[in-house]
């Protein structure tokens, strides 16, 4: 007699998987419940920044080891993806492994958690920070010229300045001297 099971019965394996970046060689450890699932490339903030920045092309992924349970697969990530491992600056990990991110466990993260988000070195910064964005701003409008004011571009100005003291004549004024000099 062959007995059928539920799909949702059927054992599922897990497994603790490898993503290497093969340009500068930072890697993201983590834990996947379809090991046979060779595109999935992680989901973590920092890795899938990388991939969207380099291009999925120079990543490579490995399977460390397959596990028939969740519990141990989660287990096994929390000894690897430690705090000490999180703090290294060659990994895209940004908290300890064992399903342990803030939002698993309801905002409340370990110290240990804590400590290693606010010491990795991606922490805080996105691919384009301010600095970066107004250094940019500023390039693209360098030596750029303002185009002459109309008047009714002035009327909207004097409308959206009530209760300054500029009337439209000053704008006007202002304007002929912005426009000759």
């Amino acid at each position: 007699m062959t007995v059928q099971l539920h799909p949702s019965k059927m054992s599922t394996m897990y497994c603790l998987y490898q993503i290497t970046n093969l340009v500068n060689g930072k890697y993201y450890i983590g834990v996947h419940r379809d090991a046979t699932n060779a595109a999935y490339m992680g989901s973590g903030t920092a890795i899938r920044a990388a991939i969207r920045n380099e291009g999925i092309h120079n990543f490579r992924r490995d399977v460390l080891v397959k596990i028939e349970s969740e519990r141990m697969a989660y287990m096994l990530e929390e000894v690897v993806v430690d705090r000490a491992f999180v703090a290294l600056k060659d990994t895209y990990n940004l908290t300890v492994g064992g399903r342990r991110p803030p939002a698993s466990i309801g905002g409340l993260a370990s110290f240990a958690a804590k400590t290693a988000r606010n010491e990795h070195p991606f922490r805080g910064h996105s691919a384009n920070t301010e600095k970066t964005r107004r250094k940019k701003i500023s390039k693209t409008l360098t030596g750029r010229k303002k185009p002459p004011r109309t008047p009714e571009h002035i009327q909207h100005i004097c409308e959206k300045r009530i209760g300054r003291p500029w009337s439209v004549d000053r704008w006007m004024a202002y304007a002929q001297r912005y426009k000759n000099g």
